[in-house]
């Protein structure tokens, strides 16, 4: 719980990253949940879900 993760949202401190066995990354923030989800199997790494506004 110690990565920061900057979206077109905000900035998220403590977010919790989960690697799972599907080659991504996930980001979760308490009380917002997945803030971001990575694809990881490629070189450069693509972005899959990026949280874009709070309502």
């Amino acid at each position: 719980m110690n990565k920061t993760i900057t979206t077109p949202a905000g900035t998220f401190k403590n977010a919790i990253e989960i690697k799972t066995n599907f080659d991504t990354s996930e980001y979760y923030v308490q009380g917002v949940g997945l803030v971001l989800m990575l694809d990881t199997s490629v070189k450069l790494v693509d972005k899959i879900h990026e949280l874009k506004k709070i309502y």
